[in-house]
């Protein structure tokens, strides 16, 4: 099997600037999404669904995919990444009343476990997202694709020949 290696880009300083500023903006949007918290039974003993943060999540990895696959390279996709999750770790550990994601605590899970599950699951979960994209895109920009000059399947191709060209067609 003959394969042709991809032709590799250089940095280009207008996509990754458009990445750090993409995945900055993930990072806020979905620290303002992430709140969005169904209680299912009781307050402090009930099934908390975040469906906020797995909104935000959905986003993220989505965004990480599509600049990823249109960057064809796993360092844009990584970096976007690496933004939300920087901005999100920064929320986490800001100091003050004035915060904006519940960190974790045992007081903290005790008062307030909706928003606290839902701000561990949006932490935990754009590290996981980055990851995920990660591995994605690097299987989706390896996959080969088929070359175009090999014929359709119900041509001449089983008896060797090309489509009415005479020339013979040798599969890898």
């Amino acid at each position: 099997m003959t394969t042709t290696a991809r032709p590799r880009r250089g940095f280009r300083p207008v996509l990754m600037g458009l990445t750090v500023g993409i995945g900055a903006v993930l990072g806020v949007l979905g620290t303002a999404l992430h709140a969005g918290i169904w209680v299912i039974g009781e307050t402090q003993g009930g099934l908390v669904i975040p469906w906020g943060a797995a909104l935000a999540l959905l986003i993220c990895l989505l965004a990480q995919l599509w600049i990823g696959l249109r960057a064809d390279s796993v360092v844009e996709s990584t970096t976007m990444g690496a933004v939300t999750f920087s901005l999100v770790t920064v929320t986490m550990v800001w100091p003050g009343a004035d915060q904006l994601a519940v960190p974790y605590s045992a007081e903290a899970m005790e008062a307030l476990p909706g928003p606290t599950i839902a701000s561990l699951v949006w932490w935990f979960g754009s590290a996981g997202i980055t990851l995920v994209s990660m591995l994605a895109v690097r299987w989706l920009i390896a996959r080969e694709p088929l070359p175009a000059e090999w014929p359709e399947a119900g041509s001449d191709a089983r008896a060797g020949v090309g489509a009415g060209s005479g020339e013979s067609v040798t599969r890898p």
